[in-house]
Protein backbone atom coordinates (compact mmCIF):
# COMPACT_ATOMS: atom_id res chain seq x y z
CA UNK A 1 0.00 0.00 0.00
CA UNK A 2 1.32 3.14 -0.78
CA UNK A 3 1.76 6.47 1.21
CA UNK A 4 0.24 9.54 -0.69
CA UNK A 5 1.18 12.73 0.07
CA UNK A 6 -0.19 16.26 -0.86
CA UNK A 7 -0.32 17.32 -4.82
CA UNK A 8 3.04 19.35 -5.28
CA UNK A 9 2.43 21.09 -8.53
CA UNK A 10 -0.19 21.92 -11.10
CA UNK A 11 -0.09 22.51 -14.67
CA UNK A 12 -2.11 24.85 -16.96
CA UNK A 13 -4.59 23.54 -19.33
CA UNK A 14 -4.19 23.96 -22.92
CA UNK A 15 -6.98 25.56 -25.25
CA UNK A 16 -6.96 24.68 -28.91
CA UNK A 17 -9.12 27.14 -30.29
CA UNK A 18 -10.35 26.52 -33.82
CA UNK A 19 -12.54 29.07 -35.82
CA UNK A 20 -14.13 28.72 -38.84
CA UNK A 21 -16.79 30.62 -41.55
CA UNK A 22 -18.81 28.85 -43.48
CA UNK A 23 -16.70 29.81 -46.81
CA UNK A 24 -13.29 29.61 -45.16
CA UNK A 25 -11.63 26.34 -47.22
CA UNK A 26 -9.15 24.09 -45.83
CA UNK A 27 -8.09 20.85 -46.75
CA UNK A 28 -9.92 18.05 -46.13
CA UNK A 29 -8.65 14.44 -45.24
CA UNK A 30 -7.91 13.38 -48.53
CA UNK A 31 -5.98 16.84 -49.18
CA UNK A 32 -8.60 18.18 -51.07
CA UNK A 33 -9.18 22.02 -50.90
CA UNK A 34 -12.64 22.30 -49.69
CA UNK A 35 -15.41 24.95 -48.08
CA UNK A 36 -16.09 23.90 -44.97
CA UNK A 37 -19.50 24.43 -45.29
CA UNK A 38 -19.85 22.12 -48.74
CA UNK A 39 -22.40 19.88 -48.58
CA UNK A 40 -20.66 16.59 -49.19
CA UNK A 41 -20.68 14.52 -45.93
CA UNK A 42 -17.77 12.45 -47.46
CA UNK A 43 -15.67 15.44 -47.92
CA UNK A 44 -15.87 16.98 -45.32
CA UNK A 45 -13.73 16.22 -42.65
CA UNK A 46 -11.29 18.09 -41.82
CA UNK A 47 -7.88 17.78 -39.20
CA UNK A 48 -8.09 20.84 -37.01
CA UNK A 49 -5.45 20.42 -34.76
CA UNK A 50 -2.98 17.86 -33.63
CA UNK A 51 -2.36 17.60 -29.64
CA UNK A 52 1.73 17.37 -28.32
CA UNK A 53 2.28 14.01 -27.58
CA UNK A 54 1.28 12.82 -24.23
CA UNK A 55 -1.83 15.14 -24.12
CA UNK A 56 -5.17 13.74 -23.08
CA UNK A 57 -8.42 15.62 -23.43
CA UNK A 58 -10.23 17.38 -20.72
CA UNK A 59 -12.92 18.89 -21.87
CA UNK A 60 -14.10 21.29 -24.58
CA UNK A 61 -17.16 22.95 -26.62
CA UNK A 62 -18.18 24.29 -30.06
CA UNK A 63 -20.22 27.45 -30.39
CA UNK A 64 -22.15 28.75 -32.87
CA UNK A 65 -21.47 33.11 -33.38
CA UNK A 66 -23.37 32.70 -36.48
CA UNK A 67 -25.83 30.56 -37.25
CA UNK A 68 -25.39 27.75 -40.27
CA UNK A 69 -27.49 28.43 -43.14
CA UNK A 70 -28.56 25.54 -45.33
CA UNK A 71 -31.74 24.06 -46.64
CA UNK A 72 -32.53 21.65 -44.16
CA UNK A 73 -29.75 20.65 -41.36
CA UNK A 74 -26.41 20.92 -40.44
CA UNK A 75 -24.12 19.33 -37.68
CA UNK A 76 -20.81 19.00 -36.38
CA UNK A 77 -19.58 15.77 -35.30
CA UNK A 78 -15.76 16.05 -33.21
CA UNK A 79 -13.34 12.82 -32.98
CA UNK A 80 -9.79 12.13 -33.84
CA UNK A 81 -8.05 10.64 -36.38
CA UNK A 82 -8.76 7.33 -34.61
CA UNK A 83 -12.24 7.78 -33.98
CA UNK A 84 -14.22 10.12 -35.66
CA UNK A 85 -16.60 10.70 -33.49
CA UNK A 86 -15.11 10.11 -30.19
CA UNK A 87 -15.88 13.18 -28.48
CA UNK A 88 -19.59 13.53 -29.67
CA UNK A 89 -21.33 9.84 -29.92
CA UNK A 90 -23.59 10.93 -27.17
CA UNK A 91 -24.74 13.79 -29.28
CA UNK A 92 -23.67 15.96 -32.34
CA UNK A 93 -23.94 19.88 -32.13
CA UNK A 94 -26.81 21.27 -34.47
CA UNK A 95 -25.01 24.43 -36.35
CA UNK A 96 -28.29 26.00 -37.27
CA UNK A 97 -30.16 26.46 -33.83
CA UNK A 98 -29.65 30.05 -32.99
CA UNK A 99 -30.77 29.38 -29.07
CA UNK A 100 -28.00 26.71 -29.02
CA UNK A 101 -25.21 27.15 -26.13
CA UNK A 102 -22.12 26.51 -26.36
CA UNK A 103 -22.22 22.25 -26.63
CA UNK A 104 -20.03 20.70 -24.03
CA UNK A 105 -19.01 17.42 -25.40
CA UNK A 106 -18.27 14.41 -23.41
CA UNK A 107 -14.28 15.30 -23.86
CA UNK A 108 -13.14 13.28 -21.30
CA UNK A 109 -14.33 10.34 -23.31
CA UNK A 110 -11.90 7.08 -22.73
CA UNK A 111 -8.84 9.50 -21.97
CA UNK A 112 -6.98 8.43 -24.78
CA UNK A 113 -3.11 9.71 -24.89
CA UNK A 114 -2.32 11.29 -28.10
CA UNK A 115 1.16 10.25 -29.73
CA UNK A 116 1.35 13.52 -31.32
CA UNK A 117 0.96 12.40 -34.99
CA UNK A 118 -2.85 12.30 -34.33
CA UNK A 119 -5.28 14.97 -35.09
CA UNK A 120 -8.46 16.07 -33.75
CA UNK A 121 -10.96 15.46 -36.47
CA UNK A 122 -13.72 17.82 -36.92
CA UNK A 123 -16.84 16.55 -39.40
CA UNK A 124 -19.45 18.70 -40.75
CA UNK A 125 -22.84 17.38 -42.17
CA UNK A 126 -24.91 19.50 -43.96
CA UNK A 127 -27.79 19.00 -46.21
CA UNK A 128 -27.35 21.39 -48.61
CA UNK A 129 -24.30 23.51 -49.08
CA UNK A 130 -24.18 26.55 -45.98
CA UNK A 131 -24.65 29.84 -47.20
CA UNK A 132 -23.89 31.43 -43.89
CA UNK A 133 -22.36 30.53 -40.71
CA UNK A 134 -19.86 31.39 -37.78
CA UNK A 135 -18.58 28.86 -35.88
CA UNK A 136 -15.69 27.73 -32.55
CA UNK A 137 -14.43 24.68 -31.27
CA UNK A 138 -12.56 24.53 -28.44
CA UNK A 139 -10.54 21.87 -26.87
CA UNK A 140 -9.01 21.53 -23.61
CA UNK A 141 -6.38 19.15 -22.85
CA UNK A 142 -3.39 18.73 -20.63
CA UNK A 143 -0.09 16.81 -20.27
CA UNK A 144 0.09 14.17 -17.61
CA UNK A 145 3.30 14.56 -15.34
CA UNK A 146 3.91 18.96 -16.39
CA UNK A 147 4.31 20.51 -13.60
CA UNK A 148 3.67 24.77 -13.67
CA UNK A 149 3.13 26.08 -10.51
CA UNK A 150 4.35 24.88 -6.88
CA UNK A 151 1.41 23.97 -4.49
CA UNK A 152 1.63 24.57 -0.77
CA UNK A 153 2.43 21.11 1.01
CA UNK A 154 2.26 21.68 4.31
Amino acid sequence: MATLKKLPNAQYVLAGVFEWNYDDTMANISGTELAMGADDAATTTFDVMTPPPGAVVVGGNIKNITVAATSTTSTAIVGDSDDPNRYTEAATHDLKDADAPATVFDMLGDHKSYDGSQAIRLTILSDGAQTAGKFVLTVLMVVPGRANENLKTT
